[in-house]
């Protein structure tokens, strides 16, 4: 029978016999050497699809993954646009005037306060700068164990208070910290600024952060008036809360962040 022939074909080496087709089920029968010129023809094909492209291509394409002027409305929208962007160090005036705006139609600060003062979304600093600016991160809280860098803890009196005052009464509001330390407000603040960069204290908002980068001075543009409380003391300050999670589990967290952010990496 024409099954014997080519199972006898088989036997021989010429024929090979299996589920050959991705898209047919049931036995098949093909010749050995057409099933090499289609493998390395599907290879072919599949090398040239990684093959390396000029920076204005790549451009175009990062362009279109964080759609940038293409972006939708809403928080939403923003969700999105934040997936990309966690875990980068930011500086928060660029990611509101210029980040956030090029990638979600209609973006307000609020809209980032929102999701943080709901608990979906946590700020961490990253590195102090001059006059009160510096870089943060924003995590969505179910990935912030395995993305956020551990805290580094600062030091001083003050700051152990602050740190001990938290932990034990959770959220607490600047005046409160400062009624708790037993101290002078600007030192307060200082200290805890000192606790905010080191990673270990968040807000439930950006204002503290917005204020001290403006010094105090009104945001004229959103018509914001002077506040009579100190820049920067803004909100309710908390501990960040650090959770244990394997060298393996934070580096695959890093890997599928960075490949959300970048659509391509190399090995290093």
């Amino acid at each position: 029978s024409v099954t014997a022939v080519l199972n006898g074909a088989g036997q021989r080496g010429r024929l090979l016999s299996g589920e050959l087709h991705p898209e047919k089920s049931g036995t098949r029968y093909c010749d050995v050497e057409v099933m090499r010129s289609i493998k390395r023809r599907s290879l072919a094909a599949l090398r040239k699809q990684m093959e390396a492209v000029d920076s204005a291509t790549y451009t175009r394409f990062l362009l279109r993954l964080h759609g940038v002027d293409e972006g939708g409305r809403g928080l939403d929208a923003l969700r999105n646009a934040l997936a990309r962007l966690e875990g980068a160090p930011l500086d928060l005036g660029v990611l509101e005037r210029e980040i956030l705006p090029a990638r979600v139609r209609g973006f307000t600060p609020s809209d980032l306060d929102q999701l943080l003062s709901s608990g979906e979304l946590v700020w961490r600093g990253l590195e102090a700068g001059g006059q009160g600016a510096g870089r943060i991160a924003l995590y969505f809280r179910e990935n912030f164990d395995a993305l956020a860098p551990a805290p580094t803890p600062a030091e001083g009196p003050l700051a152990e208070k602050l740190r001990t005052a938290l932990a034990a009464r959770g959220a607490m509001f600047f005046h409160d910290l400062v009624r708790e330390a037993g101290a002078f407000a600007h030192d307060v603040l200082s200290a805890l600024w000192a606790l905010i960069w080191a990673g270990e204290v968040t807000n439930d908002t950006l204002q503290p952060l917005r204020s001290l980068s403006r010094g105090g001075e009104p945001d004229r543009k959103r018509g914001v008036r002077v506040s009579r409380v100190l820049p920067g003391s803004e909100g309710r300050f908390s501990l960040v809360g650090y959770q244990p999670v394997s060298e393996t589990e934070r580096r695959l967290a890093l890997v599928e962040r960075l490949l959300l952010r970048h659509g391509v990496l190399m090995r290093e």
